[in-house]
C-alpha cells in the first residue's frame, strides 16, 4: 500500500491507520450486564435467542424481548453442567451475562456466559446395603 504521495506505508503505520480508523473503541469499553429472562424461540444455525426479560427496570428493550446472539465460545451451563446451545428450550428461564451490540441494525445482546435453569427430574435416591456383619472372631492373644 501507497501513502498520497507514492511512498511506501510500513507495516507497522499501516497497522496503526487500519486499528485507529477502522475499529469502534467504544465496543470494547462496553460494560458487561445481566440479563434474565425466559427463552420464546431460538434458532440452532444462527444461534440467535429470543428472550422476554423478566425485570421491569428495563425500559430501553422495546416490548421486553430482546434478540441473543450466543457465539460458539459462550459458556452455557444447564443445572451446573456445562453445555451447548442445543440445550436452549422454548419456556427456559434464563440469566445471561454480556454487552449490548449496537452496531448492528437490530439491537442485540452479545451473551458471554449462559445459565439454563431447566426442570429435571431428581437423580435416584442413592441406596446404601445394610452393613455385613463379621463372619469370623478375632483371634484371642
Amino acid at each position: 500500500m501507497t501513502a498520497r504521495d507514492g511512498r511506501r506505508l510500513s507495516p507497522l503505520t499501516l497497522l496503526l491507520a487500519i486499528t485507529a480508523g477502522g475499529c469502534d473503541q467504544s465496543y470494547y469499553a462496553r460494560e458487561f450486564q445481566v440479563l434474565s429472562g425466559t427463552v420464546e424461540g431460538s434458532r440452532s444455525e444462527t444461534r440467535l435467542l429470543l428472550v422476554r426479560v423478566d425485570d421491569p427496570e428495563w425500559t430501553r428493550i422495546k416490548e421486553q424481548r430482546i434478540a441473543c446472539l450466543v457465539p460458539a465460545d459462550a459458556e452455557v451451563y444447564m443445572n451446573d453442567r456445562m453445555t451447548g446451545f442445543d440445550a436452549f428450550g422454548i419456556g427456559d428461564t434464563v440469566e445471561l451475562i454480556g454487552r449490548f451490540d449496537l452496531d448492528t441494525r437490530e439491537e442485540r445482546f452479545v451473551v458471554s456466559f449462559a445459565y439454563i435453569a431447566h426442570n429435571e427430574p431428581p437423580p435416584p435416591a442413592l441406596v446404601l446395603a445394610p452393613p455385613v456383619p463379621p463372619t469370623t472372631q478375632p483371634a484371642e492373644n
